[in-house]
């Protein structure tokens, strides 16, 4: 078995829910579902050769727990049939807004680029990339998805 890891950045997912939520209205009660996007990535692995993987981690920032339960279904790892190597880590943390930051982008930042700019959180790039690391260096890992 090849050794397949999803790293997924769930503060990024998280702010793209919050966005279709204000933009369409039927996104408004609608909730990510980790388990079946995992299985949707572990079987477009078919073109890669395999459709195992070993773990996916979805990162999350510290102070932003609500995430979560506002916009994630978090799969039952003592359900049958629930997919169990399903991992969410909070790591970095959510950094508050400010005037100045505001006024920054508003006055800095092209029109076109605005909806991509924000400053909301600090650290889970870098979890992302240690973690990736650790498992390189121990040969653990063949293909990191993130």
């Amino acid at each position: 078995m090849q050794a397949n890891y999803f790293f997924i950045d769930g503060s990024a997912l998280t702010a793209q829910i919050r966005r279709l939520r204000k933009r369409y209205p039927t996104f408004v009660d609608r909730y990510l579902n980790t388990q079946m996007l995992i299985e949707y990535f572990a079987m477009t692995l078919r073109h890669l050769g395999s459709n195992e993987y070993k773990r996916a981690t979805f990162y999350f920032p510290v102070g932003d727990e609500s995430a979560i339960k506002d916009y994630v279904i978090i799969p039952d790892h003592g359900k049958p049939g629930e997919v169990s190597d399903i991992h969410f880590k909070y790591c970095g943390q959510k950094l508050k807004g400010s005037a100045e930051f505001d006024r920054f982008v508003e006055e800095s930042v092209p029109e076109k680029w605005k909806h991509r700019f924000s400053k909301s959180e600090k650290g889970i790039d870098i979890e992302m990339c240690c973690d990736a690391f650790k498992l390189a260096s121990a040969s653990r890992v063949e293909r990191l998805f993130c």
